[in-house]
């Protein structure tokens, strides 16, 4: 049975940056399409989503939220003040 482990995915899907982020999301879920797609892999990925919707301020309350309510320790985003607080990795989008 493969290992699940969880990612956060972080990037503006509304607002003024809808086309940049939408092109980051795109490569995020198709890489862990791809990585649950694969049987040499003995790990899955499920995400959990949030959009900023461009808001530089919303970036750090929803990275917060998805460390503390989603089991992710991994981050898939733009940017994403906090995660460093809690020993936590950024996957740079």
């Amino acid at each position: 049975m493969a290992r699940k482990i969880s990612i956060g995915v972080l990037f503006s899907h509304s607002g003024p940056y809808r086309l940049m982020g939408e092109a980051s999301r795109s490569g995020a879920l198709k890489g862990i399409e791809q990585v649950n797609g694969d049987d040499r892999f003995d790990l899955s990925f499920d995400h959990v989503e949030r959009d900023p919707a461009g808001d530089v301020d919303a970036y750090a309350p929803l990275s917060e939220e998805i460390l503390s309510t989603s089991g992710a320790r991994h981050l898939s985003a733009a940017r994403h003040p906090g995660a460093e607080r809690r020993s936590s990795l950024r996957w740079n989008g």
